[in-house]
Parts: structure tokens; sequence; C-alpha cells
């Protein structure tokens, strides 16, 4: 997923996650700003200890995070 959203950013076509266009992190972001989930995107859980088993197994906040310091990283 994390490498998905990064193809643009390795590629210099985008300089930062949330301005690549037709990615799930842009998509995540808009809604996260709206308090919306994405259509078509699995949700993150509220808690990662929590059994969610639709639910990706962590915070919304941390995979941002992992896009975000990952990106400056590529």
């Amino acid at each position: 997923m994390a490498y998905v959203d990064l193809n643009l950013l390795r590629a210099k076509i985008s300089e930062i996650p949330e301005k690549s266009d037709f990615t799930s992190v842009k998509q995540r972001i808009l809604s996260a700003n709206r308090s919306e989930q994405p259509e078509g995107l699995f949700p993150f859980v509220c808690n990662p200890r929590e059994n969610a088993p639709q639910d990706l197994p962590f915070k919304l906040e941390d995979y941002l995070e992992l896009v975000d310091l990952t990106g400056r990283i590529v």
C-alpha cells in the first residue's frame, strides 16, 4: 500500500504525498479533512489492539507518518 502511494514521488512526478494525484493517500487525506471514510478503501482501526477483521491493523495517522517519512527518504 505505501509502496504504491510512493510511486509518484520516486518517479519525481510529485514532490509530496498529499499532492500525488490518483493515489489512496491523497484520497485518505482529503477524506480525513472532511471527517469521512474514503469510498472503496478499507478503514484503519481506531485502536490497533482492537479485533476489527475488516479494518487495516493500524491508525491512519501512523500510515500517513510512514508515507511522509519514507517519501522524504526516497
